[in-house]
């Protein structure tokens, strides 16, 4: 192990000091970018509920306009 008034470990800790850094500014951008896909996930999963129920409806709506508007005549 090196002494801590050695100039080469001063240089050793300013590297690994950077490299802590630069690894919690890494997980801090994955953080944010795995927030953005988690909610563009939750958009597109809206999105294809909506779908779902319009293409329900348009493919089942001659059941229920026919019992409703022949019925009353």
């Amino acid at each position: 192990m090196k002494a801590q008034g050695d100039p080469n470990y001063d240089v050793f800790l300013k590297c690994v000091l950077k490299g802590l850094v630069r690894y919690q500014r890494l997980m801090e951008n994955m953080g944010k970018r795995f927030a953005k896909w988690k909610r563009m996930v939750r958009q597109q999963k809206g999105k294809l509920y909506i779908m779902r129920v319009c293409i329900s409806m348009l493919l089942g709506w001659h059941k229920y306009s026919k019992a409703t508007y022949m019925g009353s005549n």
